[in-house]
């Protein structure tokens, strides 16, 4: 069989535009070769429910017709990413305390009945997503949580991705446990609640163990417990939420510390014959930051993000954030209607250009700052994912072994990086019912086995290259 060799070769032309409303002015001309090793692929191919949502056990206590089979737009906006993982956890699934029985009125908000679980679940149906499930270790109560377990396992059957026992333990010394709270102490709570769910439900899958971020803790905890789950769960955030220098520049900047950590979870998940997700993640922790989180600058750093995670072997990304946060990918607007913030058009541009892909290598040479080439193929079909998060326009020369059949490219836009509306994926928008539809598929007509694309500063493309 004769192997398909696509070398895309770029070419940065540095020159004096006024983009997106930064003024640029650039000295010469850099050219950048990137190289796509379609018949090399790597072992990883990305799964169907990579993409995920994940929100606070609280959205189901506080804010009841949010996750509600009623919320038609929400359902609807979350087919549109095809299948997905739902997580329910953060800091409030160590508050919230079990009952057993259905809500009535006099109830807290602190209060997990069986009504809210019961719910949820008719919600989930419609979607047709898998969900992780946080169960409450700050009341450190076994037998509760294994009579809880025992509730939403019977009710969400195959819908159940795993189970989760507290939320980033490696902070409890700051709230929940004593300042001289360590990973022992951790851990021995960790298997008294394994070891008490597992007696009562053999076949569960049980993730852990939810670390904020401290690789000591997940190194300690995979060597004690790895036999025992099939799933390790992590945390990130691009930047504290007090750090008052951080701003929408700063998240685009390249992130060693991301690509170090990642590495890590890589190298200790393969070592232990498991799988990890990033199950709670975002732009900035503590709820996000206006002008950052919520303008489109932040689409371009998801998009980078995912990226990472699939070349890093991840399964999956949880996009934190409730209803009414700064971060969320869909909040609730004044009127009560879900709508789409750009992290959302991010893992729309995602889907389109990774569904069913086994990723291949791209090789830059020289390396362009702030931008990144991502590859996958499926079948005879090769996506190459173009973003340009710097401040300078990229024209892109593809050159092809030989002539494909079509070229698409599927561009992610708004009017600026600052932008908290006008963002557009293949130059479509969300309908106010929820659906979504691409709009504008570039068309090129390769000559001379050449494809020329121009990328501007702040903005992504998917380009999609059949071969037949």
């Amino acid at each position: 069989m004769k192997k398909l060799h696509f070398i895309i070769v770029v070419l940065l032309f540095i020159r004096t535009p006024v983009v997106l409303g930064l003024d640029i002015k650039g000295e010469k001309e850099v050219p950048v070769t990137v190289t796509v090793l379609s018949d090399y692929r790597l072992h990883t191919i990305i799964p169907s429910d990579f993409l995920g949502f994940s929100y606070e056990m609280s959205q189901l206590t506080d804010n009841s017709r949010y996750l509600h089979p009623d919320n038609l737009v929400l359902i609807q906006m979350m087919k549109n990413l095809g299948n997905g993982v739902l997580r329910l956890g953060g800091n409030s699934s160590d508050k919230i305390s079990w009952t057993g029985m259905p809500r009535i009125d006099y109830m807290r908000k602190d209060s997990l009945t069986t009504t809210d679980v019961d719910t949820f679940l008719k919600f989930v149906d419609l979607t047709g997503w898998k969900v992780i499930w946080g169960l409450n270790l700050g009341e450190n109560n076994p037998e509760k949580n294994s009579d809880e377990a025992v509730y939403v396992a019977k009710r969400l059957k195959n819908a159940l991705y795993a189970l989760q026992i507290g939320n980033e333990p490696d902070l409890y010394y700051k709230h929940l446990r004593p300042v001289n709270y360590a990973i022992s102490d951790y851990e021995k709570e960790w298997f008294l609640h394994y070891t008490k769910i597992k007696e009562r439900l053999p076949d569960i899958t049980i993730a852990g163990p939810a670390v904020a971020g401290d690789i000591r803790w997940f190194e300690s905890f995979l060597n004690s417990y790895s036999s025992r789950i099939s799933l390790m769960t992590g945390h990130h955030y691009n930047s504290p939420g007090k750090n008052a220098t951080v701003n929408w520049k700063t998240i685009l900047e390249p992130d060693n510390h991301l690509s170090g950590y990642l590495q890590v979870l890589n190298f200790l998940c393969q070592k232990h014959g498991i799988t990890y997700r990033m199950a709670e993640c975002n732009t900035v922790s503590q709820g996000g930051k206006i002008g950052v989180s919520n303008v489109f600058a932040s689409a371009l750093w998801a998009l980078d993000y995912m990226w990472s995670v699939a070349l890093n072997n991840g399964v999956g990304v949880n996009f934190h954030g409730g209803s009414v946060s700064k971060y969320a990918p869909i909040v609730v607007d004044e009127k009560g209607i879900p709508t789409p913030r750009p992290i959302y058009y991010a893992m729309l541009a995602f889907k389109y250009g990774s569904e069913g892909g086994n990723i291949v290598p791209s090789v830059i040479s020289p390396s362009v700052p702030n931008s990144s080439v991502y590859a996958c193929v499926n079948g005879k079909t090769l996506k190459v994912t173009l973003l340009n998060k710097s401040e300078d326009d990229i024209s892109f020369t593809v050159r092809l072994n030989d002539t494909p059949a079509s070229v698409q490219l599927l561009r992610l836009t708004a009017p600026s990086p600052i932008s908290s509306s006008g963002i557009r994926f293949a130059d479509a928008e969300v309908e106010a019912d929820g659906s979504f539809q691409l709009n504008m598929r570039e068309k090129y007509q390769p000559q001379n086995e050449y494809v020329k694309v121009s990328v501007p500063a702040m903005s992504a493309a998917v380009m999609i290259i059949d071969k037949e």
